[in-house]
């Protein structure tokens, strides 16, 4: 697979999670599996989003509670950019 189908496939996975209700940004081997990008070239493409300003990532913490022993979690949330979500009408 080369890189720049990668990345439209990473693209398509990033605006669909947005537009379904923003869903969290699942792990990367369940992003590899969504997309068929091999999971070697995850990590790259996503910085390379980041770097281009195609994508923004913020992580949300929510507290666990702790006679449960529940721990601490975070969800990762990816924001397409905008011309990014016209890209994809």
């Amino acid at each position: 697979m080369d890189e720049a189908d990668a990345i439209k496939k990473v693209l398509a996975l990033v605006v669909t999670l947005h537009r379904d209700d923003r869903q969290p940004w699942p792990p990367r081997r369940q992003v590899s599996e969504l997309t068929g990008v091999p999971l070697a070239m995850i990590d790259e493409i996503m910085t390379h989003l980041q770097e281009t300003g195609q994508i923004t990532v913020w992580t949300v913490t929510v507290s666990g509670n702790v006679k449960k022993h529940d721990p601490m979690d975070g969800q990762r949330f990816i924001q397409p950019s905008d011309d990014v979500l016209a890209t994809h009408a």
